[in-house]
């Protein structure tokens, strides 16, 4: 079996956990940065990591109301993966004009899809 070497300076810490996990950190806090600006990410980032319990108000750029999250639960899990990561950025080539969200967690799948289509309709 043939195998590429990596060349990558730092291989030798590829396997070490705490390094793997702050470079993890530091492009998640990244993400933060670009998408909510630097203090407001800032903000948010430690918030997420170190406020348990309560609500915490997030204005994200393009959406018109702020987005609640509920410290300490999943919620900035989601929250993250959606807003911050653009993992559900999509083109609209759907021609059907109905979105189905089906999902069971804090609707962020919802408020993104209706700012992001808001001449489709949504079935929750």
């Amino acid at each position: 079996m043939n195998r590429i070497a990596d060349k990558s300076p730092f291989r030798i810490f590829k396997n070490v956990p705490w390094i793997r996990s702050g470079y993890h950190s530091i492009r998640t806090f990244t993400f933060y940065l670009k998408r909510l600006g630097i203090v407001k990410g800032f903000k948010t980032y430690s918030a997420f990591r170190y406020v348990t319990g309560g609500i915490l108000e997030i204005n994200v750029p393009g959406i018109r109301m702020p987005v609640l999250v509920r410290s300490g639960t999943s919620d900035a899990h989601s929250f993250e993966h959606i807003f911050i990561f653009n993992s559900y950025s999509t083109s609209s080539n759907n021609e059907s004009g109905l979105i189905i969200d089906g999902g069971a967690n804090a609707g962020y799948a919802s408020i993104c899809f209706t700012h992001r289509f808001p001449e489709k309709k949504k079935l929750q």
